[in-house]
């Protein structure tokens, strides 16, 4: 999840990356007029109803186009999220999470609310346990750290309040809590705009590939000879056991390439992934 302080909601990629009968569905239930368009105009059309209506909606994640199993999971995907652990519920906690940190979705009014008290559990993308996140209750003292497992219990005097969660090297989030009695954080974490080691051997990786990440990175190879394979991964590593590459290296790179990356590190990828999708894959699980 982006920081809530994202302006962005979907996009292009994401809805693209969804699949066209995910979204031709969606535009059909939302009677955009889309039956004689083409996919390309059809996601332009999606893409501004759901800035209008900020994010999908309750009910068409509970009774409609995201009710499936199947369709979450490749949208949270999708979304650079990872819901392999995750319920069914979990993942309707996640994309509303995310709609509520990025397309500006609205919270009920605080006066309809009704819980005084919270317990919750604060994971990762892949649903570990994040040990000692700091809890804050918007505007008070009122404060908690999770315990080994990732749990909390905070009570508060009035409903309708705003939880700030942080951990070290995950992303800040916040979230609203109106009437649950219970919930699950997932927490992101915080993405290097530096450098980031890929995890893939480079003897798995064929002179051409091997070229192309030398050519990204600026690096120089003796131009006076045709370079064995020895002396492309030595320039490649940089005589070191891992190659290390910054983001605009890695989005500099062929889509196969990256494809290559990901599932050297065991990265589930999907035929529609863009190159958008691939780096930030690729980046969220170093």
């Amino acid at each position: 999840m982006k920081s809530p302080k994202a302006t962005s909601c979907y996009s292009l990629e994401i809805l693209t990356c969804w699949g066209e009968k995910n979204v031709r569905a969606t535009a059909t239930q939302r009677q955009l007029g889309v039956e004689n368009l083409g996919f390309e105009q059809i996601v332009q059309a999606l893409l501004s109803s759901l800035t209008a209506s900020r994010g999908f909606t309750l009910d068409e994640i509970r009774s409609n186009v995201l009710e499936s199993s199947d369709t979450r999971v490749q949208l949270l995907r999708c979304l650079g999220l990872d819901p392999s652990n995750a319920s069914y519920e979990q993942m309707e906690g996640m994309i509303l999470d995310y709609q509520l940190a990025n397309c500006g979705a609205q919270q009920p009014p605080s006066n309809r609310c009704t819980a005084t008290r919270i317990s919750g559990r604060v994971m990762g993308p892949t649903g570990g346990s994040v040990v000692g996140a700091f809890i804050l209750v918007e505007g008070t003292n009122i404060t908690t750290r999770t315990n080994d497992k990732g749990e909390f219990t905070l009570s508060f005097p009035s409903p309708g309040v705003t939880l700030v969660i942080q951990a070290e090297q995950f992303q800040p989030t916040t979230r609203f809590i109106c009437s649950e009695s219970t919930i699950d954080i997932f927490l992101n974490p915080t993405i290097s705009e530096d450098v980031v080691v890929v995890g893939v051997s480079p003897t798995g990786l064929n002179e051409a590939v091997l070229t192309e990440i030398i050519s990204v990175r600026g690096l120089t190879l003796n131009p006076a000879r045709n370079p064995t394979r020895e002396e492309l991964v030595r320039v490649a590593t940089e005589e070191k056991e891992e190659i290390t590459l910054k983001r605009d290296e890695l989005a500099g790179l062929k889509n196969d390439t990256l494809r290559l990356i990901a599932e050297s590190n065991n990265i589930e990828i999907r035929n529609t992934d863009t190159k958008a999708v691939l780096v930030n894959k690729i980046l969220r699980r170093q």
